[in-house]
């Protein structure tokens, strides 16, 4: 029990998805590195390109607004440093609700130490 690292996972499902592959979509719960890092690239490794754009306009509104404000640089850098943790802090969540708009449904959670746990742990339950 000590000294494992437990993950919490959701599980999304679509029933009528034809492959037992397609039927089941895992997301960590947590911050996500590759989105507050890549955050652009993310977006778009993830088709969310409503999000995308939005993201774009945001980083272009701050800069036009920072620069009219007469922000300094270092103040303009924390705003779009605050844009990026958000994007990292709720890329899982976009991604859920992404795929609650592609059909899926929240089956449950599952906590686990790892991706293949999780997957196993889902599927043990499932049957």
């Amino acid at each position: 029990m000590f000294g494992r690292s437990e993950k919490i996972y959701n599980a999304y499902e679509k029933p009528e998805a034809a492959e037992v592959t397609e039927r089941v979509v895992l997301l960590r719960e947590g911050f996500s590195f590759w989105a507050f890092s890549l955050n652009a690239l993310w977006l778009i490794s993830q088709r969310m390109w409503s999000l995308l754009a939005l993201y774009i306009a945001a980083i272009i509104a701050v800069s036009i607004a920072s620069e009219a404000i007469g922000l300094s640089q270092i103040s303009i850098m924390l705003v779009q440093i605050w844009l990026q943790l958000m994007l990292g802090f709720h890329a899982y969540d976009l991604q859920g609700a992404l795929l609650k708009r592609r059909g899926y449904r929240l089956a449950g959670v599952i906590v686990a130490e790892n991706d293949i746990a999780a997957e196993r742990r889902y599927y043990e339950c499932a049957s």
